[in-house]
């Protein structure tokens, strides 16, 4: 999930300020292992800083550019082959209301999916664009 819940902000800011002040500039990512300890709460381990931009960077820079403060970003399998097939209807992501799906990469639809943002307040909301999406795509 990325980046409204569970993200691991306390440790990616403080260490993205450092390699800030030893020089580091211009986009880069985190690699984030997730895991969850026995009680329930989240264990992040990063394995990677990479100087450049990324799977994750991608979403987060089409939500920051339509103003999105919270978005869930998920691959999602279809029977669709082609872009022009998937038609999003009222899932289509609507600028007044700051909600809908936002297609990120089409390119692997011809390997049966598609990668989206969720974007919606609420999880529970995001969830809910996930199961109207896959029912359309289905």
């Amino acid at each position: 999930m990325f980046p409204a819940f569970r993200a691991p902000w306390g440790l990616t800011d403080c260490l993205a300020a450092k390699m800030f002040e030893g020089g580091m500039r211009g986009v880069f990512s985190f690699d984030v292992a997730v895991g969850i300890k026995d009680d329930s709460r989240y264990n992040y381990q990063i394995m990677a800083c990479s100087p450049r931009c990324n799977e994750s960077t991608y979403s987060s820079s089409i939500a920051n550019a339509l103003g999105a403060k919270a978005w869930l970003t998920k691959k999602v399998a279809t029977k669709m082959t082609s872009f022009e097939s998937l038609d999003l209807g009222d899932l289509e992501y609507d600028f007044r209301r700051k909600s809908g799906i936002v297609v990120v990469n089409w390119g692997c639809i011809e390997e049966g999916k598609i990668v989206v943002l969720l974007i919606a307040p609420t999880h529970d909301e995001q969830l809910k664009l996930e199961e109207s999406l896959r029912k359309i795509v289905q």
